[in-house]
């Protein structure tokens, strides 16, 4: 099975890259990609930055569709007593402004991974005020998973967003990003690899 794995920033790459063993190959520049045979899967590594459409673009033209797509990163959390460090998978994806949509149902069992309607944004989210008005929609978000997942179904590939809470989508935010991005998001490619070997088509 073809499985592509989003990474949206430098350090989540690099997490990733690291924690599955996979080797950096040339690629169209503002974006990074990674390929490691693991298993049954070949599985790539791409890192798009705030330019999904175009890096998914990109490797749809060198690649083709992958089988399996997975959005992967970091996000904020909007709900109350969800813990810095939880990995959630988005059960239903939700875009600023825009209609509601439920993911395709690859579901991971596990009691450590929760469950979480996904909301992106198109800008980070660093205050009370904001925070408040996106809470009634979504727990947690981040600023790539809806289009990432509007790919999946122009590709008719299967689909699963796994993320880990870097920050609280507040006024600390930044700085718990900044302090988080790099433990959490080792964290969060473990866990993904590990779930990986056990999925055979």
């Amino acid at each position: 099975m073809k499985i592509l794995i989003i990474t949206p920033m430098l350090k989540e790459f690099h997490s990733a890259r690291e924690v599955f063993g996979a080797v950096e190959k040339d690629f169209p520049e503002t974006f990074r990609l990674a390929k490691i045979f693991f298993k049954v899967h070949e599985i790539h590594l791409l890192q798009c930055g705030f330019c999904v459409e175009d890096a998914m673009a990109a490797y749809e033209d060198t690649f083709g569709i992958p089988d399996l797509l997975v959005d992967t990163g970091s996000c904020g959390s909007l709900k109350e007593g969800l813990l810095l460090g939880t990995i959630v998978q988005g059960k239903v994806l939700l875009k600023e402004n825009e209609s509601l949509f439920h993911s395709p149902p690859i579901y991971i069992n596990d009691p450590d991974v929760q469950y979480v309607r996904l909301l992106e944004v198109e800008n980070a989210v660093m205050n009370e005020e904001d925070k408040k008005i996106y809470q009634i929609r979504a727990d947690v978000c981040t600023m790539e998973s809806y289009r990432i997942f509007s790919k999946s179904i122009e590709w008719n590939c299967r689909f699963l967003s796994l993320r880990v809470v870097t920050d609280h989508a507040d006024a600390q935010g930044s700085s718990d990003f900044k302090r988080n991005i790099r433990p959490f998001s080792m964290k969060l490619y473990a866990f993904l690899k590990d779930f990986l070997m056990n999925i055979s088509h």
